[in-house]
């Protein structure tokens, strides 16, 4: 859990909440930021704070391939 800009600027990080699984990004994208600032995900609905459950089991499982 990051909690500091000084620690956000030290990893990958593109807003919160970014999802990571042994370090990747799940849903990677040009954007980084050091800012605790929220993050938007593309979803089918439309813009969403959070990814669907099953945009998550389709990037986990591509991170497992």
């Amino acid at each position: 859990m990051l909690s500091t800009p000084e620690q956000a600027a030290l990893v990958p990080f593109a807003g919160s909440p970014t999802i990571t699984v042994d370090g990747e990004d799940l849903f990677p994208s040009d954007g980084g930021t050091s800012d605790l600032a929220c993050r938007i995900y593309y979803t089918p609905d439309g813009l969403a704070g959070l990814p669907t459950v099953d945009q998550l089991i389709e990037a986990i499982e591509r991170h497992e391939r």
